[in-house]
């Protein structure tokens, strides 16, 4: 089957055709040919190892006629081609895009998956980790540029340069850029928050009940007593 590069843009299948699981079939195939199937080159995979020109991704992959998951926690998928990867065809067919799936047990692999989505999700910042050290460059090229006599100068251009150096070398996700470039700001808020004002509740509570008394509950609070009088004991 020859390779179509323009099939992530092809239309899904319309479930109301009579032949649509033969279309949905062709379809998976043709992803299969264009997304999933491992191709080896010296430009992407191939490396020397002892002498020998080897995969790194260990292609191709011991092939398995049915799934099994012996006694001792191995386990393999079916696999009938040593070079297509593990794949759900329900994520292929819509997503439309390459994808590898493996059983996740209590174990190492659990533990490695773990810390990579995390570290993934949460863009950890590997190249200004240690801030100091990114200071400490820019407070050397400060002082090895005497521009300017003045120390309120002289203080105001180490601060520019630290903030410039620490935002030059800071990593930023793709979302989060855009939330500034379309001018979101830092967060995202579901709702709209407005400010509640206590002393206006408050007046109008010792209105409707003449009887309590801040003061008494000041008092109750401090002394660890409770008193059906109190306003503070009722929030």
């Amino acid at each position: 089957m020859p390779q179509n590069s323009q099939v992530a843009y092809l239309r899904p299948p319309d479930p109301g055709q009579d032949n649509w699981a033969h279309q949905t079939h062709l379809l998976e195939c043709q992803l299969l040919r264009s997304q999933q199937l491992h191709t080896c080159s010296q430009a992407t995979c191939l490396h020397i190892q002892n002498n020998q020109l080897l995969c790194k991704c260990c292609a191709p992959w011991p092939l398995s006629e049915d799934v099994y998951v012996d006694e001792r926690g191995n386990w393999k998928l079916k696999r009938t081609f040593g070079y297509i990867n593990n794949y759900c065809p329900l994520i292929l067919t819509n997503l439309r895009c390459n994808n590898d799936i493996k059983i996740n047990t209590n174990g190492k692999d659990t533990k490695d998956v773990t810390f990579y989505v995390t570290a993934y999700a949460m863009k950890k910042q590997k190249k200004s980790h240690n801030l100091s050290v990114l200071m400490a460059s820019a407070l050397a090229y400060h002082k090895n540029d005497p521009w300017y006599e003045d120390i309120h100068e002289r203080n105001r251009l180490l601060l520019y340069c630290c903030i410039n150096v620490i935002n030059r070398e800071a990593e930023l996700s793709g979302p989060q850029v855009v939330a500034y470039i379309m001018g979101y700001g830092n967060m995202f808020k579901s709702h709209n928050y407005a400010p509640l004002y206590t002393s206006a509740l408050f007046t109008a509570i010792r209105q409707m009940f003449p009887g309590l008394s801040t003061t008494t509950g000041v008092r109750s609070v401090q002394g660890n007593h409770r008193s059906s009088g109190s306003l503070f004991i009722w929030i």
